[in-house]
């Protein structure tokens, strides 16, 4: 989770720059962030991150659900509150990979609809997320809990913000602001996300790859080769 949340920074900073350069959005205003994915090579780059990156919450998504049923397995209402939690996270991964598919000049209504599920699932889950961790207070840490607090009410107000602005008045009269409650709301469930990984890394906690030799042998001894590890706290 941490690299991909960085790669995901990295990449919307990039298409900024890109764009910024080919005098596609404004340099003095706060663009839409799915603005900056359109042209060559952002749109390349973008499509490419955000669909590995949504892979990368789906099994996030799952590892933290397991954590939290193993974590208290014996009550019951935990495991299904972390069932029920991570479906709101399974929809923000398919949201973002169509953000990433769907580009912002090829259907504006796809596209935006499935950007604004992104946010608004992963907000719920986060949301949840943290209302299930402080009912257990040693499942994490007070800092972590306290920055994914944080986080989330930022997330929160700018998506807010975005469907309030975007409804109540033209695109070009609030320009600035609502592509400021956008990078408000990406930039804080990125925080929330790197926060994931300290609470992994504090429990030792990763998502494994394997196959079965039974199964498939050769593909088992091609695994063993490339060593198919893929770590949470490392990804």
């Amino acid at each position: 989770m941490r690299l991909a949340t960085v790669s995901v920074l990295l990449c919307v900073v990039f298409s900024y720059g890109m764009a910024t350069t080919q005098s596609r959005i404004l340099s003095d205003a706060f663009p839409i962030i799915s603005e900056t994915f359109v042209g060559k090579p952002q749109s390349s780059v973008s499509e490419f991150i955000l669909g590995w990156a949504s892979l990368v919450l789906f099994g996030t998504c799952w590892t933290m659900k397991t954590y939290a049923e193993r974590y208290a397995s014996s009550d019951a209402r935990w495991r299904r509150r972390a069932r029920r939690r991570a479906w709101f996270g399974y929809v923000a991964s398919a949201a973002l990979a169509l953000t990433g598919t769907i580009s912002y000049d090829e259907s504006f209504r796809a596209h935006i609809t499935a950007a604004f599920g992104f946010l608004f699932s992963m907000v719920i889950w986060l949301a949840l997320l943290i209302h299930q961790l402080r009912r257990h207070p040693n499942a994490v840490s007070e800092l972590s809990l306290r920055v994914k607090t944080a986080a989330c009410v930022a997330a929160g107000s700018g998506v807010l913000g975005f469907l309030i602005l975007s409804g109540a008045t033209t695109k070009e009269r609030a320009y600035s602001w609502i592509g400021a409650c956008e990078w408000i709301a990406v930039l804080s469930i990125l925080v929330a996300c790197y926060t994931v990984s300290w609470d992994l890394d504090a429990k030792g906690a990763m998502f494994l790859v394997r196959f079965d030799a039974s199964v498939a042998p050769s593909a088992a001894a091609a695994a063993a080769a490339a060593a198919a590890l893929c770590a949470a706290r490392g990804l």
